[in-house]
């Protein structure tokens, strides 16, 4: 539980957990994969869920990506859809007895080149480093349903990369 004391550290944290959600938006604009991983940890892990979600994509269920992992997949579908704009919500940052950890919400709209958007609705917990500066563990889950279309339209439009080419 936090005190009026561990306000600067969860202030701090917020900063971080708010920076990190945004840079979906910064790296679209910038294309570049690398700031998704700017308020990272260099050994932070992401784990995506439901399970059910992966297997449907035909990735092993318990699949861990590091920083550059996360980066390259991103990479790869950023030739057809960005980012346009996050809605944060129901933020909690907090002290456990296992560290600082958080946890949001978050509304992205991302626009494919087509001019189709699509809402994306995910919830994060996440642990931090001790001062708050670095984000050090991700449980990203994910709307199955709506990640499920998300991606088959991104599987389409890179199909139509492809033929252009």
């Amino acid at each position: 539980m936090s005190t009026q004391q561990d306000q600067p550290l969860t202030d701090t944290a917020k900063k971080t957990l708010v920076k990190f959600l945004n840079g979906y938006i910064d790296a679209s604009k910038l294309r570049d994969a690398s700031l998704l991983s700017a308020t990272l940890h260099p050994s932070c892990t992401r784990k995506i869920a439901p399970s059910s979600f992966l297997t449907h994509l035909g990735a092993p269920a318990d699949i861990v990506f590091d920083n550059k992992a996360y980066e390259g997949q991103y990479s790869k579908e950023a030739p057809v859809v960005g980012t346009i704009s996050a809605d944060i919500t129901h933020t909690v940052v907090q002290i456990q007895p296992g560290g600082l950890t958080a946890s949001a919400r978050t509304l992205y709209v991302q626009r494919f080149t087509d001019g189709t958007d699509f809402t994306l609705d995910i919830a994060w917990f996440l642990k931090f480093s001790p001062d708050g500066t670095q984000i050090t563990e991700i449980l990203e889950f994910v709307d199955s349903l709506g990640s499920v279309q998300y991606h088959k339209k991104i599987e389409e439009e890179l199909a139509k990369l492809e033929k252009k080419d």
